[in-house]
């Protein structure tokens, strides 16, 4: 921690979704949600500040962090003026390593998380006091389409450069693993 001789405000705390969706039957990138926030400074000097991002897990299937920092910015503002700062969050970023090996990442399908800002945020705890700066549960939603071992199998070939030499894109590997799956 850095001293700093001012004071900062956080307000206008917005997500733009609730849900984080993708779909594997599909080329579209993945949904992302977009997170605003107005950081005011309230003190009578100069000074920065750094917003950190963090993702609350409710419930945990595989062994993520119950508090992860998914992002940060930082703003430097005159006394009483005040800044927009913003950050996505993506599909990738809800990955965590799976139960066999550190190389094959999973995905929770119907997991649900909050997104904190500030270094004292702490939205598992209900009447913390800064809650306020906490969102409410965003979900994670998977789709029909999506099968694991697929998604890290097609990943793994695609990695590989095989899909060049065989002339198979990612999106046709998911598909013949899908058929493969019935």
């Amino acid at each position: 921690h850095g001293l700093s001789y001012t004071s900062f405000m956080y307000s206008d705390f917005v997500i733009s979704s609730n849900i984080l969706t993708i779909d594997f039957g599909s080329d579209d990138s993945p949904e992302n949600i977009d997170i605003f926030l107005t950081v005011t400074n309230t003190g009578q000097v100069y000074g920065s500040e750094t917003i950190l991002f963090f993702v609350f897990i409710e419930s945990r299937y595989t062994t993520p962090e119950s508090k992860r920092l998914i992002g940060f910015d930082k703003v430097s503002l005159k006394p009483r003026e005040s800044a927009t700062v913003s950050t996505s969050i993506s599909i990738d970023d809800m990955r965590f390593i799976g139960p066999h090996d550190d190389t094959h990442l999973v995905l929770q399908d119907g997991m649900r998380f909050q997104i904190g800002v500030g270094p004292d945020a702490d939205c598992r705890h209900k009447d913390s006091k800064t809650s306020s700066v906490c969102s409410k549960f965003v979900s994670v939603q998977l789709g029909d389409q999506y099968v694991s071992s697929c998604e890290a199998a097609c990943e793994a070939w695609d990695d590989s450069g095989c899909g060049s030499e065989f002339h198979m894109d990612r999106k046709e590997c998911r598909e013949r693993c899908l058929i493969s799956d019935e």
